[in-house]
């Protein structure tokens, strides 16, 4: 197989071969279909009205944000001017696709489901092409993507839709973008590289250390080169980044900006409210247990009285079945290969957004609850865990597929997981029995 690396904009896809186009398509298909009838039965059942009650998740106000304007939020209290959301602040942009929607009758929250699911389903589709740029084989990348399509981290954002939902996206389009640049060695400052930055961060605002991160990458790979050059090539994104930020900000924040430049202290206040959250913090083993081992694989979720008569979900008990941990050992000896195998760019990427984001969340955290971040680490922790998979076809193929086989056997408890966690929150719906056993809660 002769797999070419060299990419344009003009025809992206033509270099690739019938059966990588063939991936491309039915992965996009099958996530597509599979989301939305998962995201329907949720719907039907009334789960994207509630909040936090998965995970710390907060689906009602996420479906506020991207399909009501602010004079007809609901759960989020209704506002005459597009309040400055910190650490989501672009999200608002999605009110474009989604109300005209409903101008062709679709309500509002299945425009929400319709649109979020297609940056979902375009996940694992840009997930299989960094593995294949990673050399990794047709077949191999194809098993890697289901496994991750399968997997706790997206299975979870598949259905509770919130802005990690789309951040996904936005991070493996990046983490694509810096794997061409390394495998070429080039310096790309085009004005598409920036959009990506730019609606990562707008996206999620913390992702703007993984955008600096990767550029750092970058010009130490581009080191050999001028010095004259370098610094152009970073002014140059710099400034187009800037523009196009700049551009976003005002297009939507332009009712607030004489505010905002009125009381710098009151934004200053709610960044300091973003990163400084209340309550009790997980320790450093918990945050390592979750951001690698439950982004794979689901151990029974516990239930946690939040103190207001909500009911949430969340996965830090680690009661496994015997399956599971032999999935685990398998999971802990690739890693463990990956560490042993030649050292990459994509390596050092990994393993430094790793353990950024273990340190940044020892203080960041909402009421010790861990799972929700792990769809900003995850799809770096997969494509990691592929490098280790180039040894010998026939076996990685193999240990491929009883991965597979049982990362699918249990996570699709999930959904029964998330049903059961509307039950709990009824609130009195005649139409559900709810019983609340004193044991179940901790």
């Amino acid at each position: 197989m002769n797999f070419n690396l060299s990419f344009k904009a003009e025809h992206c896809f033509s270099k690739y071969e019938k059966y990588d186009r063939a991936s491309i398509c039915f992965l996009f298909i099958f996530t597509y279909l599979m989301s939305l009838f998962l995201c329907y039965e949720l719907y039907l059942s009334g789960f994207y009205s509630y909040i936090n009650i998965a995970f710390d998740l907060d689906q009602s106000w996420y479906f506020d944000i991207i399909t009501r304007a602010p004079e007809h939020w609901i759960y989020k209290g209704e506002s005459m001017e597009t309040p400055l959301n910190v650490k989501h602040p672009f999200l608002y942009i999605l009110r474009i696709p989604t109300e005209f929607l409903q101008l062709f009758g679709m309500n509002e929250e299945i425009s929400g489901i319709v649109t979020t699911l297609f940056f979902v389903s375009m996940t694992p589709v840009v997930f299989y092409l960094c593995a294949r740029m990673l050399k990794n084989t047709q077949l191999n990348s194809f098993l890697l993507t289901l496994i991750f399509i399968f997997s706790t981290t997206f299975v979870v954002n598949a259905q509770v839709l919130d802005s990690y939902s789309i951040a996904q996206f936005w991070i493996i389009t990046a983490v694509f973008i810096f794997i061409r640049c390394i495998s070429l060695n080039i310096l790309d400052n085009s004005w598409g590289k920036a959009f990506v930055y730019v609606a990562m961060v707008g996206t999620t605002s913390y992702l703007i250390l993984l955008v600096i991160l990767c550029e750092l990458l970058i010009l130490t790979k581009n080191r050999g080169k001028g010095h004259s050059e370098l610094i152009g090539y970073a002014k140059t994104i710099i400034f187009k980044s800037t523009m196009l930020f700049l551009f976003f900000f005002v297009a939507i924040y332009y009712e607030i900006l004489i505010a905002l430049i009125l009381d710098p202290v009151g934004v200053l206040k709610s960044v300091l409210w973003a990163v400084a959250r209340p309550g009790e913090k997980s320790g450093i083993e918990t945050i390592l247990e979750v951001f690698f081992l439950t982004s794979f694989i689901a151990p029974p979720p516990t239930l946690m009285n939040l103190g207001d008569g909500t009911i949430m979900l969340d996965y830090r008990s680690y009661d496994f079945s015997w399956y599971t941990i032999f999935t685990v050992a398998l999971l802990i000896s690739v890693f463990v290969i990956a560490i042993k195998s030649e050292i990459s760019y994509i390596y050092s990427l990994s393993l430094l957004w790793f353990l950024i984001n273990v340190l940044f969340h020892i203080v960041y955290q909402d009421r010790g609850s861990l799972f929700l971040y792990t769809g900003h680490l995850f799809p770096l922790v997969a494509l990691f865990i592929s490098n280790a998979l180039k040894f010998n076809e026939k076996a990685n193929n193999s240990l491929l597929f009883l991965i597979l086989f049982i990362v699918i056997f249990n996570n699709f408890r999930i959904l029964g997981d998330l049903e059961k966690s509307i039950q709990l929150n009824s609130n009195g719906n005649p139409s559900v029995k709810v019983v609340i056993k004193s044991d179940d809660l901790i």
